[in-house]
């Protein structure tokens, strides 16, 4: 089980020392710029103006949820983008953070089984694909998203029950689940419960 949550940070560099070398920490994580993150005090070129400093920290936490003592295990730090601003800044978000949570996923060699995430605005893409939600989200852009491209799904058994407009997502034939937290089921505005009967 993993969840994932962002924090708020002083914008900041830092010194560190990663993999026996010094640099600084602190600088925005992109993906067509993942080296911003950590940069080399070695770099004769370093010029620290440039960098682009982030405000927010996004956290990825692991544990058992069958153990007996509920221990966590934090798998990544990723200091990352948050203010998008101008037109389709939360589309951007939301893309930003999909693409941020595949790499993730594409990394874990499948040990993931189940992400759980707050209702905040730029998780919605992760919970809408994870739960098969596809209709509004164009299928050649989801196919250039790490992990999150290599999704199939498969629809929920019927039943008398009423049941939510969702579908399994699987990876490697294997089920993948979203949980979202408390209060963040976000239903498309054109959905009405009546239409969940079977």
């Amino acid at each position: 089980m993993v969840a994932f949550d962002s924090t708020y940070l002083t914008s900041t560099l830092s010194q560190m020392c990663l993999h026996n070398k010094r640099g600084l920490v602190g600088g925005t994580w992109k993906p067509e710029a993942m080296d911003q993150a950590f940069i080399s005090l070695e770099d004769e070129n370093l010029e620290i103006g440039s960098i682009s400093k982030s405000a927010n920290m996004l956290e990825f936490l692991a544990w058992d949820p069958g153990a007996r003592t509920k221990l966590t295990l934090p798998l990544l730090s990723l200091p990352i983008e948050h203010a998008f601003q101008g037109a389709n800044a939360s589309m951007r978000g939301n893309w930003y953070m999909l693409e941020t949570v595949g790499r993730f996923m594409a990394a874990n060699d499948g040990l993931v089984k189940a992400l759980i995430h707050d209702a905040h605005g730029s998780h919605n893409l992760v919970r809408q694909v994870l739960h098969g939600q596809l209709d509004k989200i164009p299928a050649k852009d989801l196919k250039t998203v790490p992990w999150f491209g290599e999704l199939t799904f498969e629809a929920l058994p019927k039943n008398c029950l009423p049941r939510l407009p969702i579908m399994l997502a699987k990876h490697a034939g294997e089920y993948v689940y979203d949980v979202p937290g408390i209060c963040a089921l976000v239903l498309p505005v054109d959905v009405h419960f009546a239409d969940f009967a079977s």
